[in-house]
Formats: structure tokens, C-alpha cells, sequence
């Protein structure tokens, strides 16, 4: 029996979800499969709130 290794990339994506979708289309047709989602936000700034997005993708190690 083998074991599958696998590879990790975290890709984060902002507030465009449109092309977030092209992107993560393009990633999925290379294989590689979301499996996990970190989303947070801070105030850098006065009034000033970031957000960020990050998949944690996976693909079998080639």
C-alpha cells in the first residue's frame, strides 16, 4: 500500500470575488484541491479596516 504525500500552498484573495473564482479555477485545474479557510480583519488605521482571506490548498506531491 502507498501513501499519498501531498504539497501545500496558501493562496489569499482579497475582495474581488470574481477574480478570486478565475484564480482559484485556474489553481484547481492544476490539480490543487481548497481544504482549509483563515479570514480575519484589523484596523490599520484610523477607520481604516483590512481583511484577509487566505485557502489553504492541497495537490499529491508530483
Amino acid at each position: 500500500m502507498t501513501v499519498t504525500q501531498w504539497e501545500y500552498r496558501v493562496v489569499s484573495i482579497g475582495r474581488d470575488m470574481q477574480s478570486a473564482v478565475v484564480n482559484l479555477n485556474i489553481l484547481g485545474r492544476q490539480g490543487w484541491e481548497a481544504v482549509g479557510f483563515s479570514s480575519a480583519s484589523s484596523t490599520a488605521r484610523a477607520g481604516s479596516e483590512t481583511f484577509n482571506r487566505d485557502l489553504l490548498l492541497k495537490r499529491p506531491l508530483q
